[in-house]
């Protein structure tokens, strides 16, 4: 079932290089297509006269070749920011974060 909610992103890599001048410049570079299925959950909340919608998106795929101090972004029609990973036996689960 999962399978059939898997859709093609492009993932890539937070890479820092080193100018001539010794500043840090930060680059994404792209490692390949993976396919993930991604969950929405939207929760209001309320805080004294304020009320907000908090989303959470969770990915699952099985691509299983992430390390977790490397910082990772997904790209399709959306772009996600890959927040935290959690390996599991046959599917990697992701926490995203929409980037609009």
């Amino acid at each position: 079932m999962i399978n059939r909610q898997m859709k093609k992103f492009e993932l890539y890599e937070k890479n820092f290089e080193k100018d001539q001048f010794g500043i840090k410049n930060e680059s994404w570079i792209y490692l390949k297509d993976i396919d993930v299925a991604i969950n929405y959950k939207s929760i209001t909340g309320v805080n004294g006269d304020i009320a907000y919608f908090q989303h959470i998106y969770t990915g699952l795929t099985n691509y299983k070749d992430f390390e977790n101090k490397k910082q990772y972004k997904l790209i399709c029609d959306d772009e996600f920011l890959i927040k935290s990973i959690n390996q599991l036996t046959r599917y990697t689960q992701l926490e995203l974060e929409m980037i609009v």
